[in-house]
């Protein structure tokens, strides 16, 4: 009995052992934390719209920017390689097929207008972004938990002139909560339709806050065979031209829409015109829809069409934005809102807030002392270290 007690208490003293490393070497990364003051934030307001389509053409671009192949030697959960990818969304008609690894920029030399993006975030609560043009790959995260001041500062580390920020899968574990998407600043999309669920209603949140934040339909997908979940969300973006810079252009302005079709990849519908005269929104599709719905503040549904690829509403004066979705057999399309606005321009989402200077130096130090006394907790394992402190023995592992 008293060799099981000795054994069990050096397994249970082992395994703090080896929490104590863990959460040391994690600690680490929060040395870093940045205090941000909570930027202002109102609902849209001004007697102009914005409208993202303005001067929009038809002749979009079909893009899916979230799929992983095989990468860092399979020990992620792609199951294709790169060729495979590319070759089946080539053969869904993508006019944009881009691999997103996970901290990995893949090159396709071979085609010059290739848009590298990767999937950045090796955190427990998969609270993931996607670097859309991606220039360089950044290792800086937080492993452990994630609040808004540690969110905030992995995307000031992702900030580059040439790229442009997604929210990845934002309601997946809960890694992005309406609370803390409402107060971050520095991306400018939202992964609306994932084969994660749609996250139309956090969305509707984000815009009820004033924040002109765009749509982004994804697949997210890891195996290509999985067909509910390869070729089934796209968005269609009128850009100016096919190069990256001209994509990336479009996708800031909002001038694309998200599709999700949960039967075949093609396009059952499309976006023939919109326009906003005289405080009314007017649009056009290809195709008869099944619905068109207009909805505005906090997902509130404002007016419908039934059966007409044609439908003209008037912009109540209450309304700070207004979007448009619209359903035909197995397909849903999501239009990007149009906002109120002064006129002159829109509340900038990708410029970082403030810095709190002040907590930020006694979180650190906070942290620090964490740290530090984690440290002393692994100390108390040398023999040596306690004889020197005259601690009695103690039932810890030799080390």
């Amino acid at each position: 009995m008293k060799h099981l007690l000795t054994v069990t208490l050096k397994l249970i003293a082992g395994l703090m052992f080896a929490i104590l490393v863990v959460t040391l070497a994690v600690s680490i990364q929060y040395y870093a934390t940045t205090i941000y003051n909570d930027p202002n934030s109102k609902p849209f307001e001004g007697e102009y719209f914005y409208n993202p389509y303005d001067g929009y053409q038809p002749h979009t671009l079909k893009a899916n920017f979230h799929a992983h192949s095989v990468a860092h030697m399979g020990l992620t959960n792609g199951s294709n390689e790169v060729e495979e990818v590319q070759a089946f969304y080539s053969s869904k008609g993508y006019d944009i097929a881009s691999i997103s690894n996970y901290q990995k920029i893949t090159v396709d030399s071979n085609n010059v207008n290739y848009i590298p993006v990767y999937e950045h975030g090796y955190n427990i609560k998969k609270v993931h972004q996607l670097v859309i043009n991606a220039q360089k790959v950044s290792f800086f995260d937080f492993a452990g938990f994630q609040g808004k001041n540690q969110k905030q500062e992995v995307f000031s580390w992702l900030k580059n002139p040439k790229s442009i920020v997604a929210i990845a899968h934002p309601k997946f574990m809960n890694g992005y909560p309406a609370k803390d998407l409402k107060k971050l600043r520095g991306y400018k999309l939202i992964e609306v339709f994932t084969r994660y669920r749609s996250t139309t209603a956090l969305w509707d949140s984000v815009l009820s806050a004033g924040m002109p934040v765009w749509l982004l339909a994804s697949d997210d997908s890891h195996d290509i065979s999985r067909r509910s979940d390869a070729g089934r969300r796209w968005t269609r973006i009128a850009a100016h031209g096919r190069s990256a810079d001209s994509v990336v252009a479009a996708l800031r302005r909002g001038c694309h829409y998200g599709v999700s079709n949960g039967e075949i990849s093609n396009d059952i519908n499309s976006l023939l015109a919109f326009n906003v005269r005289n405080d009314s929104i007017e649009l056009k599709l290809s195709n008869t829809a099944d619905v068109i719905k207009f909805i505005g503040d906090g997902g509130m549904v404002y007016d419908e069409f039934y059966h007409t690829s044609t439908a003209r509403f008037g912009i109540p004066t209450y309304a700070t934005y207004v979007r448009v979705e619209v359903k035909t057999q197995s397909e849903t399309i999501l239009l990007n809102p149009v906002v109120r606005f002064n006129g002159k321009s829109l509340s900038d989402t990708e410029v970082l807030p403030e810095v709190d200077y002040p907590k930020t130096t006694l979180t650190r130090l906070l942290f620090v002392l964490l740290s530090s006394f984690n440290l002393f907790l692994l100390l108390l394992f040398s023999s040596k270290f306690r004889q020197r402190l005259r601690f009695p023995p103690l039932a810890f592992p030799k080390i």
